[in-house]
């Protein structure tokens, strides 16, 4: 497990303040950060305060973030960091918790990011001047309840589309996944069952 708390105008995990951050890549494993500043501030991963950009990419693993400033993402960019600087938030897999004051992933006070989401289970408000999959269409939230699985069970398959599965487990009994309009799996394995999705959506 990698824990890790902000100090000052600086992420947590990513950039210093007025600094660029760079390429943040989370491949696997547990990783949790905090913001734990309330004012101008960096994101829990990502930029810090005024920071010239970055690129968070996260392709597997349980990454846990909060953000405690009302200007600052959880996972994304922080308070100031400019909104012509490429920040970027890419999401492959991955299970993912994020939580902030007012933003969770993506977009902070007076900056934009765009976001990039096409696998993961993504708990948490997810905003971007773009918010598409790498096909270039947008994408939006679909919440997926499968009732009688436990928090933590491992999801293996989603019949019908094509979507990032590395390291994805339930949170609760849900899966938040980002979809384009009018797409649904047909079915979900998970922890070697499988649930079939019905005619109303639900499974």
């Amino acid at each position: 497990v990698a824990s890790k708390e902000s100090e000052a105008d600086n992420a947590a995990i990513g950039g210093n303040g007025y600094e660029k951050a760079g390429s943040i890549v989370i491949n696997g494993g547990v990783v949790e950060a905090t913001n734990s500043k309330s004012g101008n501030a960096g994101a829990a991963i990502g930029s810090g305060y005024g920071c010239l950009g970055t690129d968070v990419e996260i392709n597997g693993g349980v990454v846990k973030a909060y953000s405690n400033s009302l200007y600052s993402a959880a996972i994304g960019v922080g308070c100031f960091s400019g909104s012509n600087n490429n920040n970027s938030v890419t999401i492959h897999g991955g299970t993912i918790i994020a939580s902030g004051k007012k933003y969770a992933i993506g977009n902070g006070d007076k900056n934009v990011c765009t976001v990039t989401v096409d696998g993961g289970n993504i708990s948490g408000n997810v905003s971007g001047k773009t918010l598409t999959n790498t096909n270039g269409t947008s994408v939006s939230c679909v919440e997926i309840t499968l009732n009688g699985a436990t928090d933590g069970t491992a999801v293996t398959e989603l019949e019908g589309i094509t979507y990032g599965l590395t390291d994805v487990k339930t949170i609760g009994d849900k899966l938040y996944l980002y979809l384009p309009a009018d797409t649904m799996p047909t079915s979900v394995t998970a922890g070697g069952n499988t649930y079939i999705c019905n005619v109303d959506g639900t499974f």
